[in-house]
């Protein structure tokens, strides 16, 4: 048995058309990661109408954010299961970071506007605070890239097995 990748069509199929609000069972890492690279290419393809249609840019942007933030949601999710971990540690980690920002939000209004420096106590805890953040998403994307836990597990069986017999019997018919 062996855990076959998906390919970008495929992956987008299932995330987009099969479990586009789907919290449940286990994403391999072809399905999350083809995902990431759809949106990206969405974003950077409207980038250039932001300067020349703002308008429009605008209606893009929250169109494609709102009609994709539950597949990205559920994606993370069933890839945090495929590793063995509960999909809450996203909505725990993403809270933190938020958290983490309100402080470095008013520690940096009040650099600007006092005039301090970097070096006051103030700027160490804005250091602080901005490491952690990054330590965070540091954390997310090193459990993105773990490979799935083999076999079954609490969330479900390993995603897109294929026996070998089945691979090579496809393969004969394919040539």
């Amino acid at each position: 048995m062996y855990q076959r990748r998906l390919d970008f069509t495929e992956a987008l199929r299932i995330v987009l058309l099969e479990k586009y609000c789907c919290f449940t069972g286990r994403a391999s890492r072809s399905e999350y990661w083809w995902f990431v690279l759809f949106t990206s290419l969405i974003s950077v393809a409207i980038i250039p109408l932001q300067r020349v249609f703002p308008t429009v840019y605008n209606v893009l942007a929250y169109v494609f954010g709102l009609g994709l933030m539950l597949p990205q949601l559920g994606v993370v999710w069933r890839r945090l299961h495929d590793i063995g971990k509960s999909g809450w540690w996203y909505v725990g980690l993403t809270i933190a970071e938020l958290l983490l920002c309100i402080p470095l939000l008013i520690i940096i209004i009040g650099l600007i506007t006092q005039g301090s420096g970097p070096g006051t106590g103030l700027g160490v805890v804005a250091l602080i605070c901005s490491l952690l953040i990054v330590a965070i998403g540091i954390l997310l994307i090193v459990w993105y890239c773990q490979p799935s836990q083999k076999g079954p597990n609490r969330y479900g069986e390993e995603p897109y097995m294929e026996s070998y017999e089945a691979n090579a019997e496809n393969n004969e018919t394919n040539d």
